[in-house]
């Protein structure tokens, strides 16, 4: 069940639609990222989306491998888009926990420098 609510997060993410991807998300969600450091709850994640999406509307991730174990895993993904500074092309990779049918802690790891 786990890889399938992986799967769908990277599928509705394809929708550009904050409120899409928030479907994948446990309401008592922590995320953390390089540039927004740590956001709990549903509320703050999917804000962090929107404002990702509306500085780059043609953002895409595009998941490479899924490595899931239980409730817990890891995917590969490359990020591209157009960003304030032009194109970018970042390899990264998002570590999850899953409760419940979605996703209850997710970490992304990338290299910001392309974003600053």
């Amino acid at each position: 069940m786990s890889r399938e609510v992986a799967m769908r997060y990277f599928e509705r993410l394809k929708s550009r639609d904050a409120k899409t991807v928030a479907e994948s998300f446990h309401a008592e969600i922590v995320s953390w990222d390089p540039l927004a450091g740590e956001l709990r709850g549903k509320e703050a994640v999917t804000a962090a989306f929107a404002g990702l999406f509306q500085q780059m509307p043609d953002v895409s991730f595009e998941p490479k491998k899924y490595v899931i174990d239980g409730q817990s895993g890891a995917v590969e993904w490359i990020w591209t888009g157009t960003g304030p500074r032009g194109k970018v092309v970042i390899p990264g990779m998002d570590l999850m926990e899953f409760a419940a049918g979605t996703i209850r802690s997710l970490k992304f790891y990338y290299d910001p420098a392309p974003l600053k």
